[in-house]
């Protein structure tokens, strides 16, 4: 029962790059340099986003599923390195217990056709059930079902974030500050405030879903409220 689920090759990239990339935090040798390697990791954010521009018909707010597929098909394969492979011995029909890489190892190659079993999870085995497959396997494996879910919510949560990143770099690049004059009252003040609150509830909307946000509604009826007690 055990599955041969494989990542594949990772596209344009080598050990030696990856390497390179996993000991930047590990090599600052102090304040000064952490400040600018993290100048330089912004920068290199702001490339990347005018780069979407050029790649992606309607980046950021309407660009096609087609694009958006390909570019989250790129957050999960960096998300696979960053969750590796987990292993488990599977038991029965639906009880699995989490085992290290190297107990997996020694399982296999001490198993004989009595068993044990395993199961291997990764991003890309997590990925390849259809909806509906993945569907089904709640009612027939519960236990298997809630393994390989988390990891797909993981996964998608890991995406959305990341495309969130992307879009708001490139939306600071090219935000206009508004203008007022010398004397910006305190109301003012407030008034930005909660416009620039109104744009982020929407902004969470779309990453965490509308059960978990306050409604437009609610939200103006609390500024309502708000403005009500300073009378």
């Amino acid at each position: 029962m055990t599955n041969n689920a494989s990542l594949g090759e990772l596209p344009n990239t080598n050990s030696e790059e990856l390497a390179v990339l996993a000991t930047i935090a590990d090599s600052v040798t102090g304040l000064t340099d952490l400040g600018y390697k993290h100048a330089r990791s912004r920068e290199l954010t702001s490339d990347l986003a005018i780069r979407a521009s050029s790649m992606m018909a309607g980046f950021p707010d309407n660009v096609s599923d087609e694009d958006k597929s390909r570019v989250f098909d790129g957050y999960r394969l960096r998300k696979s390195e960053l969750v590796g492979t987990r292993y488990y011995r599977w038991e029965g029909k639906d009880t699995f217990i989490p085992i290290t890489a190297e107990q997996y190892k020694l399982g296999k190659a001490a198993a004989t056709e009595e068993g044990p079993d395993f199961f291997v999870l990764d991003v890309d085995y997590a990925f390849s059930y259809s909806q509906q497959q993945f569907g089904a396997l709640k009612k027939e494996t519960p236990n298997k079902h809630a393994l390989i879910g988390a990891l797909r919510t993981e996964v998608s949560k890991y995406c959305s974030n990341t495309w969130g990143a992307l879009v708001g770099a490139y939306k600071a690049l090219n935000r206009v500050p508004r203008q007022r004059g010398a004397n910006v009252s305190f109301m003012d003040h407030l008034d930005d405030l909660f416009e620039e609150l109104e744009k982020r509830r929407r902004v969470a909307v779309k990453r965490e879903g509308e059960g978990n946000v306050p409604s437009e509604a609610k939200m103006k009826k609390a500024v309502q409220a708000f403005f009500k007690a300073l009378d």
